[in-house]
């Protein structure tokens, strides 16, 4: 389960950043505030650093189900009294 949480999560990045956040999305919302090249440095610092939020995905659904675990466990360690 694990496993598919994490290659779910990688689909959802790669998903985001190739076909939701395109350049033109990125030059049409900060076009009027940004130059053109400021956009394009930004975007190609963004491309360098793309891979980190891929190394990234298996810590946070570590972290995810670390949190989900804890709060479940909370309440069977500590249940409600009556």
């Amino acid at each position: 389960m694990l496993l598919l949480a994490v290659v779910a999560g990688g689909l959802n990045v790669y998903l985001v950043q190739e076909f939701v956040l395109t350049e033109e999305v990125y030059h049409n919302t900060l076009g009027e505030r940004m130059a053109y090249d400021r956009i394009d440095k930004m975007l190609s610092q963004q491309q360098k650093w793309s891979w980190l939020a891929y190394a990234l995905i298996p810590l946070g659904v570590f972290l995810q189900t670390f949190a989900t675990s804890l709060c479940l466990l909370t309440g069977v360690v500590f249940p409600p009294q009556k």
